[in-house]
Formats: C-alpha cells, sequence, structure tokens
C-alpha cells in the first residue's frame, strides 16, 4: 500500500472520448455526415480530479485503466495535469472505457458509454488507496463505478474525518441508503433526482422541494442543477434552498456539463474550495457561471485555471 500527499482525492472514471460533430443528430435509423472528429480524456472522475488540480489543489486518482494504448495515453495525460497517479491500475480483463459522443450544431450531444476498466475499480482497489483517502481534505466520487466501491471509499474519508462530494451520475433508482449519509454534500440533476425521489423536478419549486427530500435522506448539503435556470442548493443548516441563477452564455459543446445540466468540473472546483476554506460562504463554490463557462467551449477541455483566478478575483481573495 503507498501512501500519497493530495489535498483531494477522486475515486473514479476514466474515458476516452471519440466525438464527432454534426449539423444535426441522427434520427434512428439515420446516417448523417459529420464534419470534425477529436479524440479526447473524459470521465466523470478524471474531469472533477484534473479540475481540482487546475484550481491549485493537489490531487490523486483512484480508478482502473485498460492495459492498452489508450490506457497508456490516459496516464501520461494525467501526469501531465499534475494528478498523481500512484493509485491508478491497469487491468487486462477489460478495453479502457470509451465514449461514443455526438454533437450538434446547437451543442446538444448523445452519448453511448462503454465502462470497460471502470467496472472492475473495486473496495479493494480502495483499501489499497486507503492511507492517501484517510490523508486528504475532500474525496470526491460519482456514479460511473460499482456502487460498492463507492460505499467503500466514502465509508473510509467518514472514519478519518474527511469531508465528502457524491456526483449520483449516473442514477440508478435503488440507490444504497448509505450513500446520502456518507454525502457531506450530494448533487444530482433534475432528472436524476425525479429518478431517486420518484417525484416530479422541472422548475426551481420543484428542485427546492426536491432538495429538502434528498436532505432527510441524511446528506448534508443537497444541490439539484437546473441547466439553464442553474442549480439549487439546501443544507440542513439552510433547509429551505437557495437558488443560485446562470448566466446566458452560448453552448458550443455540452458535453462536460452533462447533457446541459452540469459541468462534471464543477465537483472539482468545488472540492477545491471546501479544502481551502471550510468557512466561505457555499453561494461561492456553487457558483453556476463556473459550470456555464465550460459549455462555452468546445470539446472535453481540461478547465483552464483562469477560472479560478476570475473567481477569487470576484471574491477579494487569494490561492493560499
Amino acid at each position: 500500500m503507498c501512501s500519497i500527499s493530495a489535498q483531494i482525492v477522486t475515486v473514479g472514471s476514466c474515458m476516452r472520448d471519440m466525438t464527432s460533430f454534426t449539423g444535426r443528430l441522427p434520427k434512428a435509423g439515420e446516417t448523417v455526415q459529420g464534419r470534425r472528429f477529436q479524440m479526447g480524456f473524459g470521465g466523470k472522475g478524471a474531469n472533477q480530479c484534473v479540475a481540482a488540480a487546475k484550481l491549485g489543489a493537489s490531487t490523486a486518482l483512484v480508478a482502473k485503466l485498460g492495459d492498452d494504448s489508450h490506457g497508456r495515453s490516459y496516464v501520461d495525460e494525467l501526469r501531465a495535469h499534475g494528478v498523481s497517479v500512484g493509485h491508478v491500475s491497469f487491468t487486462g480483463d477489460s478495453h479502457t472505457g470509451i465514449a461514443s459522443i455526438l454533437v450538434d450544431d446547437d451543442g446538444r450531444n448523445c452519448i453511448v458509454v462503454m465502462s470497460g476498466a471502470n467496472a472492475l475499480l473495486s473496495p479493494g482497489d480502495v483499501s489499497k488507496a486507503g492511507e492517501t483517502i484517510a490523508r486528504c481534505s475532500v474525496l470526491v466520487c460519482q456514479g460511473e463505478i460499482p456502487a460498492e466501491t463507492n460505499l467503500a471509499a466514502l465509508s473510509l474519508a467518514k472514519r478519518h474525518g474527511v469531508r465528502t462530494v457524491f456526483n449520483c451520475a449516473p442514477v440508478t433508482p435503488d440507490l444504497p441508503p448509505e450513500l446520502f449519509s456518507l454525502s457531506d454534500v450530494f448533487c444530482v440533476n433534475e432528472t436524476e433526482a425525479e429518478t431517486i425521489l420518484g417525484v416530479g423536478v422541472s422548475d426551481v419549486d420543484e428542485a427546492t422541494i426536491g432538495a429538502k427530500l434528498l436532505l432527510e435522506r441524511g446528506c448534508g448539503v443537497a444541490i439539484v442543477t437546473l441547466g439553464d435556470k442553474g442549480a439549487v442548493f439546501a443544507s440542513k443548516e439552510s433547509p429551505d434552498g437557495v437558488l443560485v441563477p446562470c448566466p446566458v452564455v452560448r453552448a458550443v459543446d455540452t458535453t462536460v456539463r452533462g447533457d446541459s445540466e452540469k459541468c462534471r468540473c464543477f465537483f472539482g472546483r468545488r472540492g477545491t474550495g471546501l479544502c481551502a476554506w471550510s468557512t466561505w460562504p457555499c453561494r461561492w463554490w456553487w457558483s453556476a457561471p463556473w459550470w456555464c463557462l465550460c459549455g462555452a467551449a468546445s470539446g472535453l477541455l481540461w478547465t483552464p485555471s483562469c477560472f479560478r483566478n476570475r473567481l477569487l478575483d470576484r471574491a477579494g481573495r487569494r490561492w493560499p
């Protein structure tokens, strides 16, 4: 078991993204002509981890890749962005995760994900990274890896007093109830909230009710994102909820924002804020402009550190 010193540890997924840009998304059974193709690096876990590194935090990723060319190039990319990869392992039993993405002229997308090696990330892998997780300030998890692996990571972090952030996407209706109580911050979009709660969540009022219901399940802070309407968050201290509105931008590619609902890197930013200033008002780190700006950039691009500097300037603060 090796130990890595990191402020933020992400346990999550890595995907090689194959993105085709076309005028419009095809209908069922239809072939359309593409305009441009690009390969990139994605996956909710890696996106969040690199975002935190771009914001100046020391980060480590716990993940699994296929023993193939995609996996090897992925590790090189993570290293280039300053992410510690001592807990990124390879397997010969499956391929590196692949996402096939179509993006139209309006920035809308459709995605097919092949989990591959991500589905083999196990509680045993978490145990090997146990010392690193126990010593970090914030643990970030998401739903692109097995539920038992998330439970193992979140439980370990809570035992050692580490703040926990869980992005419950993708979501299944039979979530283990412990995931709520183990999450200091629990975040979903409106569709995911509907799946979990079994009630409609389509506007700000319904999202506010949904956030309260999520709090009742045991999380410390509940966030429901609403696309261009912004995001609603509620906490045990402020259960009535607060809406953070979203400024208007022209969407070029919404993939990184998660089907126009939230930027996957949003959680990396939040984790960095929790790590640096535990008493800073939630409104700053839930700030919707952060994830809006990502939708205005084309492709699966790691988030530039200038976004951090904009927010710090706005708050009159400097990075520690």
